[in-house]
């Protein structure tokens, strides 16, 4: 079984991926940092947990089956996903309406070497990377190697060209080995659930206040604080899942990689609205509250077109079991 707080810990993320996504023109400068301290562990948080589970879950098959699995469950859903959002933005431009990152014709061609739908797919291409190299490293020791070679090598600068989400590759490879290794030496790092979830907060507010207030580069050491404090409050959590009181979270944490492929069309319909009801994004409550609904909504919607497709598929099972 999957450890209860890393579940927990993507339903948090997912969440701050919401929030965090949602930056109209006219942001106040409170969320404009708020946003900077959210980007500083969010994805890399989705990694480590990625590549913690991963190790958690993985089964011995072949290479070749392996791959096939990820193709449909992240390469299939990404293009059709792609297309579909595409599409979508397509429609609303040619009626000369607002879209935030329009696109043209050419994005059919451009997503099969740059995530055009959504910026954000680029996690997806990198997930792909990742479950091509790491089922190779078969032992403890080479895992560990390729950490630490991760770790050097994102603070290479190797200019890479922006296809194939070859520079997040670069940057975010190690925290999804580090989420591997951190299974492999999960034994040893028992201690980590020992320390005070106090002394822990405060150790990742105390970084970040020092790389955004007084502009100390700390990326990594930021970044690894973030995913402790999270696992930490989702550790913390686990109870009050357990006894019924937090369901929802839960919830949205089993929907998380549907809510990751669905949120930004969510979002950018929720951007259009405010743009055309001339919504004062300038007022600080008024934007908390637009903030809020936003990711309410960008959260729920997925929600229910998972919801809604798994009682299709469900039917058609049916269907297909009573013809036999």
């Amino acid at each position: 079984m999957r450890l209860r707080e890393f579940d927990l810990a993507k339903g948090i993320g997912i969440i701050l991926v919401v929030l965090g996504h949602f930056f109209p023109e006219g942001a106040p400068h409170w969320y404009a940092v708020i946003r900077q301290v959210i980007y500083s562990f969010h994805m890399p948080l989705f990694l480590f947990v990625s590549g913690f589970v991963y190790m958690h879950t993985r089964r011995d098959i072949s290479y070749g089956a392996f791959l096939k699995k990820k193709v449909h469950r992240i390469v299939i859903p990404y293009f059709l996903v792609s297309f579909l959002f595409i599409a979508i933005k397509l429609v609303p431009q040619a009626l000369s309406i607002y879209v935030k990152n329009p696109v043209t014709l050419s994005s059919f061609l451009k997503v099969f070497y740059y995530p055009e739908a959504a910026v954000s797919f680029w996690y997806l291409w990198a997930l792909w990377w990742f479950f091509m190299i790491v089922p190779l490293l078969r032992s403890k020791g080479s895992r560990l190697m390729m950490l630490f070679a991760s770790v050097i090598v994102a603070w290479i600068p190797l200019g890479l060209p922006d296809v194939f989400a070859l520079p997040k590759v670069h940057e975010m490879f190690r925290y999804f080995m580090l989420g591997v290794v951190a299974y492999d030496y999960r034994n040893y790092l028992q201690w980590a659930r020992k320390v005070p979830s106090a002394l822990v907060y405060i150790l990742f507010a105390t970084l970040a206040s020092l790389k955004f207030a007084a502009g100390v580069q700390l990326g990594l050491l930021l970044a690894v604080s973030g995913i402790w404090a999270v696992l930490r409050l989702s550790a913390g959590l686990v109870p009050a899942v357990e006894n019924g009181r937090m369901n929802w979270l839960s919830s949205v944490a089993s929907a998380s990689y549907t809510i990751y492929l669905f949120h930004p069309v969510f979002i950018a319909a929720c951007l259009a609205l405010l743009k055309a009801f001339s919504i004062p994004l300038n007022n600080g409550v008024v934007f908390a509250v637009a903030a809020a609904c936003v990711t309410i909504v960008s959260v729920i919607g997925p929600m229910v077109i998972r919801m809604i497709s798994e009682k299709v598929f469900s039917k058609e099972r049916e269907d297909s079991v009573g013809a036999e």
